[in-house]
């Protein structure tokens, strides 16, 4: 991207204008939520409620004086277990992946270079050690009614890994995602898909951060290419849309609009030689516009997908103007040519000067 060679041929009266269609802007890889395994349903256990101790004293009855005893036993029983149950270690929620065939090396060497992930502290819901399920996946972590609810961590049939929070079997809340294709995201998820604040970063080098909505770019976000592209700015639906800045290696820079992912509205494009300011549709320019090179030419007019149509202005370094027709990016009907201080009507066909008009005489210019 960045490339339009526009140039004159001549310098004389019947010069031909050239310029090239501007290419579309690089598109962002489309980002595929990875599917998440709901665990097999786990048996439930079902707390039983604190027994509460008798209150009141009855020496004077028997039973009574049973029934306080036995309640006293029960609530030394319970906190005994209480104070065993707080000496226990925490639960662990990382997996040892190298027990787990399925997820490759590069993969399990991508989550070490990632570092620990920051779990939650445990909600106190049913923990379980590493289980395998029916369809061959993997769960670590904290489970409710049967479903990954809480801090885990799950590894899916194709060896990808999830590490983060779970609600209802799906992740949501902060987690990270590393796919077989070594493929990361950090960030948040809602109903197992990527949504709110996150950046992926793709094994191909390019990255995106910012905004997400139902696995997409959707919001604000910056777009990284390992080419040297870069683009900040508004996102749809995984498109670039409303205004953005793009720029590239060769020092090539967009601001303005898009609608999704091509030039649409108003923008600047400046190469490194030569700009166009004005309007753009479907990546072409198309509308009303001002090109203008650093040799001192210049174009200010209508444009049509990409070239010069309607009426516009062309002018050279050397105060040469031509006003009038154009048809696909040369003269084409009715102009006027100045030139040091003398004006010339005439007719141009594809380009070139072909009849001078007869109603107009060559004469100094007003």
């Amino acid at each position: 991207m960045g490339a339009c060679n526009c140039m004159s041929k001549k310098t004389d009266t019947a010069s031909e204008v050239v310029c090239e269609k501007v290419e579309e802007p690089a598109k962002i890889p489309q980002v595929i939520a990875e599917p998440v395994v709901v665990p097999p349903p786990v048996q439930n256990v079902v707390q039983q409620p604190p027994v509460k101790e008798v209150a009141e004293e009855t020496a004077q009855d028997p039973n009574m004086l049973l029934s306080q005893a036995q309640a006293m036993f029960r609530a030394y029983i319970s906190r005994k277990a209480y104070h065993e149950f707080k000496l226990l270690p925490p639960p662990v929620f990382k997996v040892d992946f190298s027990t787990i065939t399925n997820v490759k090396e590069e993969v399990r060497n991508k989550v070490k270079s990632y570092g620990n992930f920051n779990f939650p502290e445990p909600s106190g819901s049913e923990f379980r050690q590493l289980f395998k399920q029916n369809d061959s996946s993997f769960y670590q972590g904290e489970v409710v009614s049967g479903k990954p609810s809480g801090a885990g961590t799950l590894i899916l049939p194709d060896g990808g890994i999830i590490e983060g929070h779970f609600l209802n079997g799906k992740p949501h809340g902060q987690g990270r995602f590393f796919s077989p294709t070594l493929d990361v995201y950090v960030g948040d998820f809602k109903d197992g898909k990527k949504h709110g604040k996150g950046k992926i970063e793709f094994f191909s080098g390019n990255t995106y951060e910012g905004d997400w909505k139902d696995d997409m770019c959707d919001g604000e976000g910056l777009e990284k290419h390992a080419d040297g592209f870069a683009h900040f700015g508004g996102f749809k639906n995984g498109l670039k849309s409303g205004f953005g800045k793009s720029s590239w290696a060769d020092q090539s820079t967009y601001e303005g609009y898009f609608l999704n992912d091509m030039y649409d509205g108003h923008g600047k494009y400046t190469w490194p030689d030569k700009e166009y300011d004005g309007d753009w549709k479907n990546s072409q320019m198309h509308g009303k516009g001002t090109f203008t090179f650093s040799d001192g030419r210049s174009y200010s007019g209508d444009y049509f997908e990409g070239n010069k149509h309607g009426f516009g202005i062309f002018i050279w370094p050397d105060g040469k103007r031509y006003e009038g027709q154009w048809v696909n990016g040369k003269q084409e009907g009715q102009g006027m040519m100045y030139n040091k201080g003398k004006k010339m009507a005439g007719i141009w066909k594809d380009g070139k000067f072909v009849e001078k008009l007869k109603s107009d005489k060559q004469s100094a210019e007003n």
